[in-house]
């Protein structure tokens, strides 16, 4: 009996629960770039030296120690980075500090604190009756090289170029000249194309 309320805990651990597309309808979400919100000791205006390091620290307890002045802004759900394990260092097209490059969706990006620190903020959050959306992006995987040299054994769980598509250049000014609807403005997209960013490969 024992083994078998063990087994039942167990798997309730397991199951998430998450708001149906019907309540967060009704929610005011608050965007948080979590690496350039809050400090785990709550500054907000220490300065960041992205030449020293590839991120500037923020962290999710750094948000929870912000959590009366997102909700006393009306504010009834916060929309924070992805939280997976990112490419480690610069690039030549910048760092990882957004969440979006990422090369592991099993593990958490430790940049932005641990599992118990995440747990933290969602649980203050719900204490509140605040919701947390945690953006996924399961499709892309960042490697900081050429294209042509992509170690897709470095991917987790994916990793296998078998799993991806094959490397297609976006080149946003001939996009904007074959497609006036999109952007009129062409200078607007020579800026665009020498401005785009991205790592310096995305599959």
């Amino acid at each position: 009996m024992l083994h078998l309320l063990f087994l039942l805990v167990a798997a309730h651990a397991l199951i998430v629960f998450a708001a149906t597309p019907a309540q967060w309808r009704g929610r005011s979400i608050y965007q948080v770039l979590t690496d350039r919100y809050a400090l785990t000791n709550g500054s907000t205006t220490a300065p960041c030296n992205l030449g020293a390091a590839p991120y500037c620290g923020g962290t999710w307890q750094g948000i929870i120690n912000k959590l009366d002045y997102i909700q006393n802004m009306g504010f009834t759900a916060i929309w924070i980075s992805p939280v997976t394990q990112q490419i480690q260092g610069q690039t030549y097209y910048g760092s990882s500090f957004h969440g979006y490059w990422q090369n592991n969706i099993n593990a958490l990006n430790s940049a932005f604190g641990t599992a118990n620190d995440l747990k933290a903020l969602s649980a203050a959050l719900h204490a509140r009756g605040m919701y947390l959306m945690v953006d996924v992006v399961v499709n892309h995987f960042a490697w900081p090289g050429a294209e042509t040299a992509v170690n897709y054994a470095s991917f987790v769980p994916f990793n296998s170029a078998s799993y991806f598509h094959q490397y297609c250049p976006i080149n946003i000014e001939s996009d904007c000249r074959r497609s006036g609807k999109l952007i009129r403005d062409l200078s607007l997209c020579s800026v665009l194309t020498r401005h785009s960013a991205g790592s310096a490969t995305v599959t």
